[in-house]
């Protein structure tokens, strides 16, 4: 949880090798982008949460390069697809503004906000160059520092920076293709896919470093039903990105995936031992749910008692009480 000058940090994130960071640099971030800059009104909570992931990234693209924080950014958008499948596409909570009325806000909270407001920001930066994006950035912050704001502030600020620093006709041909009330208000799926190589040009494509190794190494597990030689020392040596992006690779062909393949991989892996990484554990969880494997379900329960994080607890207990509801509200009972 942000706070100025003074963050609260889950022991969720202290993984042992520094791969959660992204979450201190996202809390950080928060000082300029929610905290010296804030939403108005918890319909515009975007603005708090899209901008610090954006920001996020960016820490990330300096620490690490842009290739691994372009793969943070798509095993992330694979958990913004997660939560509007759970909602369904036409579901008010799914827009950038949401109507949440008198309900619980606690209903409407997701990573809607974080990540689909994140890649409209990837979007707009696309349409007028990185550079020209973080002097509008820079210019936001100055402009709204210590104050409460709404869309249209941020809009009509994009604007005005794209008429100083472009001349017409190009001026008018950029503020013509961003489709706000699309962005802001339409549910479901971003108006435009989340392409990498595509929304950030110059960039090498996520695929060419990263996502080949993956998706083979899954690719050999679906074909073959047995794992590439040494893939157990390959996968511990792999970053948690990588980590999550190969089981969220397996989650998106779970038909293909057997009984047999899940066995290799919770003999070879380890992943169930409380030495894990968090992050690593949840999508394992959600996976053998997904399979129906009660046997697993022992651990479910000690991992829901491990940690209060929404993140994880939400999902993991819709999952649970598909494969036994009456066991999933006990254990619920159990940890409230």
């Amino acid at each position: 949880m942000e706070n100025p000058s003074l963050t609260f940090v889950s022991p969720s994130i202290l993984a042992g090798d520094r791969s959660l960071a992204f979450v201190v640099a996202h809390e950080i971030s928060h000082s300029w982008t929610g905290n010296l800059v804030t939403n108005r009104n918890w319909v515009n909570f975007w603005l708090n949460e899209g901008f610090t992931v954006f920001t996020q990234r960016k820490i990330s693209e300096l620490i690490y390069g842009e290739d691994m924080a372009n793969l943070e950014a798509s095993v992330q958008y694979k958990s913004l697809e997660d939560d509007i499948q759970n909602y369904g596409v036409n579901n008010n909570y799914t827009s950038l503004h949401p109507d949440i009325g008198n309900r619980d806000p606690d209903d409407a909270y997701s990573t809607v906000p974080y990540e689909k407001g994140a890649t409209f920001l990837y979007y707009l930066q696309s349409l007028v160059t990185k550079p020209n994006f973080q002097k509008i950035l820079q210019e936001y912050v100055k402009k709204f520092r210590l104050q409460s704001i709404d869309y249209l502030d941020f809009k009509n600020h994009f604007e005005s920076q794209v008429r100083i620093i472009y001349s017409e006709p190009d001026a008018t041909t950029i503020i013509n293709q961003v489709d706000w009330n699309a962005w802001i208000f339409s549910p479901g799926y971003p108006p435009k896919k989340f392409e990498y190589s595509k929304f950030l040009p110059l960039i090498k494509k996520l695929e060419s470093k990263f996502a080949d190794d993956v998706n083979q190494s899954v690719d050999f597990l679906l074909n073959n039903t047995k794992l590439p030689e040494n893939f157990n020392t390959t996968f511990v040596g792999w970053h948690t990105n990588l980590k999550l992006f190969y089981l969220n690779q397996i989650r998106s062909k779970l038909d293909k995936f057997t009984n047999d393949m899940y066995n290799l991989l919770l003999n070879s892996l380890n992943i169930t031992s409380t030495n894990s990484n968090m992050e690593v554990e949840n999508l394992w969880y959600l996976i053998g749910l997904k399979k129906n494997r009660v046997d697993i379900l022992p651990f479910v329960e000690d991992f829901l008692s491990r940690t209060g994080r929404m993140k994880f607890i939400r999902p993991m207990y819709m999952a649970y009480a598909v494969v036994d509801r009456q066991k999933a509200i006990n254990a619920f009972n159990k940890n409230k």
